[in-house]
């Protein structure tokens, strides 16, 4: 995915059912479930009401607490418009050297309503990554035939 947020007051909408993504405001109905932003440090919005990211126990301030050069995992929850009903997901933000310079890596949610979702759940790979397992997998069987010719051995009917 590989999305940059941009250091601006409107960052990255994203509706996360539909894959579509702004970096303007989105399009009047368009449905956009969550909104990273900040042009001197990084929030969360989403349609119902803010958010910021804190450090486990600290529940106070809100400037995010980014870790730096790091990928950070973030919990989210959203309505589906389509049924009216609340989903769990999770997103992966590479923070570089600040936390005006970040990219969205991955996310994912949960498509049964109200059941939680274990970070790194739900991901699909690439259709290269795909292609790439299917070629070495294809490439595995022929080495092992090659083999077992080279070796004088029957291969299964």
């Amino acid at each position: 995915m590989n999305l940059n947020v941009p250091a601006t007051d409107l960052g990255l909408y994203l509706n996360v059912v539909t894959d579509q993504w702004w970096t303007d405001m989105p399009p009047k109905g368009a449905g956009w479930d969550l909104n990273l932003w900040g042009s001197s440090g990084l929030s969360f919005y989403h349609p119902s009401q803010g958010a910021t990211m804190r450090y486990p126990g600290v529940t106070t301030g809100n400037a995010g607490n980014w870790q730096l050069n790091a990928d950070n995992y973030f919990g989210f929850r959203f309505v589906n418009e389509a049924g009216d009903t609340t989903h769990y997901g999770w997103g992966r933000l590479a923070v570089g050297p600040s936390s005006t310079v970040r990219t969205l890596v991955d996310y994912a949610y949960e498509s049964e309503a109200g059941q939680p979702i274990n970070v790194g759940a739900g991901m699909v790979p690439e259709p290269r990554h795909t292609q790439l397992l299917s070629a070495l997998a294809l490439g595995a069987v022929g080495l092992l035939y090659r083999r077992n010719r080279r070796n004088g051995l029957q291969q299964p009917a």
